[in-house]
């Protein structure tokens, strides 16, 4: 079975550690209001800060980056020795290279110890790979990481930002979380699970319309199901944190790949490398027994554009999530949730002109061909985004105003 695994994989280093798996009221009168407490606060202060994370200062110990599955707790990575590298190739094999390796050199903090931790595996694996070498000279630590990362990718480490793919060989993925600072966010997303258990009992301002709207718009368990059916897993993503960077190279992929099968050109070489380029910025855990797909169809073009839309709306949500804690800590969760989407929600009431009027819309654009169900208005919002009147005063006056019905 061991054999089998390796061949099915193909991966030729020698296997030193296994790990094992680490491993409302309903009349829409009032305005939906939420608890004083939270009035004060400055949802400025929740912004994601846009501005790329400052480079990590050679000088000063850097001990975020240093993978826990090393095991190793006293000690940060040397410099910028520390990279993950990746290879795709789905043509070769049964099920294709879809396989990651990655390179840190760890100071212990006594500075008399120095460690070259590898990892390697399939992307996603449960539990890859992993060899832990130490070192007594600081010099033949560094040597050792550069003749790894060479014969990986048969580039030498000065060169890298000259970095030229060889055919056959890893190159270089562009992570923004290395997998300590994804830990982290797995640990702060429990902090807010434990949180929100037990302030769920704290009493709600919304009415019982709103609070099944934030339910459903915040519902965990959907947002986990759609990107399981994209082969991302949300509690850690394959190979850390997509730097931006990163997506949007994988949006220039799929716009090459679908010029091409606009305009009828469906040759198979063209397709694989251009496949090969997309998962090899945007890694996708396949399992073990599942061949990388090719994108050879404007369905799948398709897929991989919701893919990355899915991976910027969810790492949007999680960065809010971690930024608004104080929330959770002093409110209802839903509230909180509430707060978080800086919109105000107002029911419509049904029976007021507007409801019945939608309700009417909606009998009268159901295709005839749709016969098989009828669709029915369960309930009305109207949402007012946070500045938004401002925005749209200037155009207040026009008169040639259209419902957008989609």
């Amino acid at each position: 079975k061991k054999k089998n695994i390796q061949n099915n994989m193909e991966i030729d280093e020698e296997i030193n550690v296994a790990e094992a798996d680490r491993g409302v009221t309903a009349d829409g009168e009032e305005l939906t209001e939420v608890s004083t407490k939270a009035k004060d606060i400055d949802f400025n202060d929740l912004e994601d800060d846009d501005d790329e994370e400052a480079e990590h200062d050679p000088s000063k110990p850097n001990y975020k980056d240093v993978d826990p599955e090393s095991g190793i707790r006293n000690g940060f990575i040397v410099e910028d020795y520390n990279i993950m590298l990746i290879q795709v190739d789905v043509g070769y094999g049964t099920y294709g290279h879809n396989k990651f390796y990655q390179i840190q050199l760890i100071e212990r903090d006594d500075g008399r110890l120095w460690y070259q931790f590898l990892k390697w595996g399939r992307v996603g694996m449960e539990a890859p790979y992993s060899k832990l070498k130490s070192f007594l000279d600081r010099d033949a630590a560094i040597k050792a990481f550069k003749d790894s990362f060479y014969d990986k990718t048969k580039n030498k480490w000065e060169n890298r930002s000259r970095f030229r793919q060889i055919i056959g060989k890893y190159q270089m993925v562009d992570v923004s979380g290395k997998a300590a600072e994804v830990n982290k966010a797995v640990e702060a997303e429990k902090k807010r699970q434990r949180i929100m258990s037990k302030n769920k009992s704290l009493p709600s301002q919304l009415d019982t319309d709103i609070t099944k709207l934030i339910i459903t718009i915040w519902d965990s368990n959907r947002m986990t199901a759609t990107m399981r059916e994209l082969n991302i897993d949300v509690k850690k993503a394959p190979l850390g944190q997509l730097s931006q960077r990163q997506i949007q190279r994988g949006y220039q992929i799929l716009a090459e790949l679908q010029d091409l099968l606009l305009n009828g050109n469906t040759r198979e070489d063209t397709l694989v490398r251009l496949t090969n380029q997309f998962y090899t910025n945007i890694p996708q855990s396949f399992g073990h027994n599942r061949k990388l797909p090719v994108i050879n169809h404007p369905l799948r073009v398709k897929e991989k554009l919701s893919l990355l839309e899915a991976l910027t709306d969810i790492d949007v949500a999680q960065r809010h999530l971690a930024n608004a804690l104080p929330l959770f800590e002093r409110m209802n969760p839903n509230d909180a949730y509430y707060h978080l989407l800086r919109c105000k929600i107002t029911t419509i009431p049904r029976g007021s002109n507007l409801f019945d009027e939608l309700q009417q819309v909606l009998h009268n654009n159901h295709g005839p061909t749709h016969d098989d169900y009828k669709l029915t208005l369960t309930a009305l919002y109207e949402v007012e985004r946070h500045g938004e009147n401002l925005r749209y005063f200037p155009f207040k006056k026009f008169q040639n105003k259209k419902m957008l019905w989609h």
